[in-house]
């Protein structure tokens, strides 16, 4: 599939929301509880793309949300450079990597033709040299791309702050690698 990445905008609140909003979609963020309260998907779109317009204005820009977009210039998923920074020791610059892509278009290849896109353009503009990303010990596909992008599993966790949709804990487990 031809994919294109754009910067995610308010306007995409809408698409983005329904997304997410899909019952098969994220399960482990599904009803997570921050603070005592139920997280609600809709202001979770809304301060997604508030957040994309505002990184945009960062001098030097720390994260990269940016949209994924089908031949339609549908939104069909997002992914995410978060907490770009310098490593210790002038090792590199180091980011967080996040994907996810709708329901109807996972296991198709294109988390990881748009992070291997956005990683490339982080490189050029950024001297991004290294990721890291946490991921649900469920999602296979996930973990595979992961492994695509040239990341490793580094560590997990049994207790975490995720829970599902019925309340239980998440695991998560740790992947670190060069970009």
């Amino acid at each position: 599939m031809d994919i294109a990445l754009k910067d995610l905008t308010l306007e995409h609140v809408a698409p983005l929301f329904k997304i997410i909003s899909h019952p098969d979609f994220f399960y482990p963020y599904i009803n997570q509880k921050k603070d005592g309260e139920e997280i609600n998907l809709q202001r979770a779109a809304n301060e997604y793309c508030q957040l994309a317009e505002d990184t945009r204005l960062e001098k030097p820009r720390n994260s990269w949300l940016k949209g994924i977009f089908n031949k339609k210039a549908e939104l069909i998923g997002a992914c995410v450079l978060v907490e770009m920074k310098d490593m210790p020791d002038n090792a590199g610059k180091e980011a967080e990597i996040g994907f996810f892509v709708r329901v109807e278009d996972q296991h198709k290849g294109i988390a990881s033709k748009a992070a291997i896109r956005l990683i490339t353009e982080a490189k050029k503009k950024f001297g991004l040299t290294h990721l890291r990303a946490t991921v649900d010990p469920k999602f296979s596909y996930s973990q595979a791309t992961l492994k695509k992008l040239g990341l490793s599993q580094s560590g997990s966790v049994e207790r975490s702050s995720y829970n599902d949709r019925d309340g239980n804990n998440r695991p998560r487990l740790f992947f670190t690698g060069r970009a």
